[in-house]
């Protein structure tokens, strides 16, 4: 079993972050603590990622991630707690970079699902206060968030 398999097992066998891993299980933004907002607002501020991804079909669609060294993956397990959505992996070094960085096995916290992000994720960061500029991005990435599902309504809507 490889590695990247033996520490995924572990993680998503883990109680109740099994649905969690896979966005079944979203929490409200009105059942998060302040605490918990203000330590997720610092993660984000330091090491998140608002970002998009290019679609086959030549569209742009919102994704987060966030990386941690191996060795924080509590920080992984409570993002996932407290975004109650989507996944985690573990990135591991290959070739040169495991020579350079000491075989660096990271874990790679991943939200892609737009339906999950407009209805779970957006309205927890919108209650997050960011100080960086991740502010600015965030409100860049909601913008294209909205938009993605504003086309994706208009393209799947039933014709009739």
């Amino acid at each position: 079993m490889s590695l990247g398999k033996a520490i995924g097992a572990t993680i998503w066998a883990s109680g109740d972050l099994g649905e969690m891993a896979f966005g079944t299980s979203a929490v409200k933004a009105s059942e998060k603590s302040e605490k918990e907002l203000g330590w997720l607002a610092g993660i984000v501020d330091g090491e998140g990622c608002f970002g998009s991804r290019r679609t086959q079909r030549q569209c742009f669609l919102p994704r987060f991630s966030l990386t941690s060294r191996y060795d924080d993956q509590e920080i992984q397990r409570e993002i996932l707690r407290i975004m109650g959505c989507g996944k985690i992996y573990l990135n591991g070094c290959k070739g040169r970079a495991s020579k350079l960085y000491n075989k660096c096995p990271q874990f790679y916290y991943d939200l892609r699902n737009l339906k999950v992000i407009l209805t779970a994720a957006i309205p927890i960061f919108d209650r997050c206060e960011f100080r960086s500029k991740k502010k600015e991005e965030y409100v860049l990435w909601r913008k294209l968030a909205f938009l993605a599902g504003e086309w994706y309504q208009i393209k799947h809507r039933p014709a009739g």
